[in-house]
């Protein structure tokens, strides 16, 4: 979990604050379907993000609002991790900035894997190509 508070990055907030009164009553949201393309999915071609929004569920807002206050319970202190850990992330996230990902890589004393062009959805169907292959390493030799 990110060290201290993790909100969207400045030029995406205005995407997010019809959502916001939501997210601050804890209530479950799910942003609408131009936000979606606009910024964790705006890398993906149109046909994939078609084929993907329908599949979105409701987000917790509790989570959410927890995460961008930096509540305690989100957080989770480095001395407690005694397992290795990957941080994966996309160069071209609008959800989490770059210096969230290597923040959070470094407090975990995490190897960190950024795959340029990918968007915050690194688990779309195009884009397992790239991250599957160098996760999947990392996982056969953290368990060797």
């Amino acid at each position: 979990m990110p060290p201290g508070v993790l909100w969207p990055q400045l030029r995406t907030l205005p995407r997010f604050l019809p959502s916001m009164p939501g997210v601050a009553a804890g209530r479950p949201f799910l942003p609408a379907a131009d936000v979606m393309r606009a910024v964790p999915l705006h890398t993906l071609s149109a046909a994939e993000q078609d084929r993907l929004i329908p599949e979105f569920v409701r987000d917790s807002g509790r989570v959410f609002r927890q995460l961008m206050l930096g509540a305690p319970i989100v957080r989770v202190p480095a001395a407690d991790v005694s397992c290795p850990v990957l941080c994966v992330s996309a160069g071209q996230d609008r959800n989490v900035a770059p210096w969230m990902s290597r923040r959070i890589a470094a407090r975990y004393g995490a190897q960190h894997q950024i795959h340029p062009g990918l968007p915050h959805w690194i688990v779309a169907e195009s884009a397992l190509p790239q991250v599957a292959p160098p996760v999947l390493a990392w996982l056969r030799a953290a368990l060797s």
